[in-house]
């Protein structure tokens, strides 16, 4: 996934921000293609890459992110968090008995589909994809597997995981994006958005 470009500084090289090895870094590329290079002594985190045109100086933003999953009591209106670390956190879904939650994290480095239990303890890895954006966790209605996308080779496809072997299963793998996909109601069909 990239999020920002630059020119170097004699325009001969493409500089961008890229999450190929986990988290976002800067990395460059000659305009005539090759394979691209990490810059050193760039910390994670890294966007918005320029050079300074006259002097050997290069500029770049630093982002970091802390979000974090909350619940709140509809009863009363108590807010609280429930799920959180210092990385990314997000689209929880509750498991059909309520015990348990899966959700979108990067703490491992790369964005993967975790679960926890209903209050955000016993947290466990479950996706292992290592590379590209992992998201869109949806419960299966018996509770026994995890709907998901995921872009381990670039494009994004749909996969079926078992909660408790861990197995996954590819559904998908049309030369199309795949992504956002949703149970059945009774379990049978999984529904996604394509183009």
């Amino acid at each position: 996934y990239i999020i920002s470009l630059g020119w170097s500084a004699n325009g001969k090289t493409i500089l961008f921000s890229s999450d190929r090895a986990g988290a976002h870094t800067l990395w460059r590329i000659p305009i005539s293609g090759g394979t691209p290079e990490r810059l050193p002594a760039v910390s994670d985190n890294a966007s918005d890459p320029v050079f300074a045109r006259t002097k050997r100086r290069l500029a770049y933003s630093n982002f970091y992110e802390d979000t974090n999953i909350w619940r709140m009591e509809t009863s009363t209106g108590r807010i609280e968090k429930v799920i959180s670390s210092t990385q990314y956190d997000s689209s929880p879904q509750y498991s059909p008995d309520g015990a348990r939650v899966a959700f979108r994290s990067s703490r491992s480095g790369f964005h993967e589909i975790w679960l926890a239990d209903s209050n955000g303890g016993g947290d466990r890895q479950l996706t292992h994809f290592s590379g590209g954006l992992t998201g869109t966790p949806r419960w299966s209605p018996d509770g026994r597997s995890v709907v998901c996308d995921s872009r381990p080779k670039g494009q994004p496809d749909i996969f079926v995981i078992d909660v408790e072997s861990g197995g996954v299963r590819q559904i998908t793998s049309a030369p199309s994006e795949d992504v956002v996909p949703s149970w059945s109601r009774d379990g049978n069909w999984v529904y996604f958005a394509s183009n």
